[in-house]
């Protein structure tokens, strides 16, 4: 069952294929911005991938790799001290330190977060505003063909 559960987070990867993580990946990016399990794969196949799916014109292709350029550049920083943070977490824990002071530097993650969904959402939405309505209609649908099935619910007590 806790396999089933690992499996969610790797759907919703795949889900983020459609537009932001996954075009935004580098290849300096080691295992994607979604931690272990993420998304795997850079620009190129992410690309290609959106390009078939959704018939880009060559035009939109151009526009979508400057977009996603340039969200990786964006999070090349921002993951770069989240990596971090979790580091000097994990160093806390070995160390013994606090609640207290792992509470502060794990709340420290919070902002960091936060800069990388909102430089995620904005670049999918610049790539959103290039597609055509009929290429929309195919993003949303590719989207819920790609939504995990629902876990079952807990056993009632």
């Amino acid at each position: 069952m806790l396999r089933h559960f690992r499996q969610i987070p790797v759907a919703g990867a795949a889900l983020l294929l459609t537009a932001g993580l996954v075009l935004a990946q580098g290849p300096g990016m080691g295992r994607g911005m979604m931690g272990p399990g993420g998304p795997g794969f850079g620009m190129g196949h992410g690309l290609k991938f959106l390009t078939a799916a959704l018939d880009l014109t060559s035009d939109q292709v151009t526009q979508a790799q400057t977009i996603f350029r340039s969200l990786r550049t964006q999070n090349q920083s921002v993951m770069q001290q989240i990596r971090s943070q979790h580091q000097a977490i994990e160093k806390a824990i070995e160390a013994g330190q606090t609640a207290a002071q792992i509470t502060a530097l794990a709340q420290a993650l919070g902002p960091l977060e936060a800069q990388a969904a909102t430089n995620n959402a904005l670049a999918q939405a610049q790539f959103w505003a290039l597609l055509t309505p009929a290429q929309q209609q195919k993003l949303v649908a590719l989207r819920q063909s790609q939504q995990p099935p629902n876990p079952p619910a807990p056993p009632a007590n």
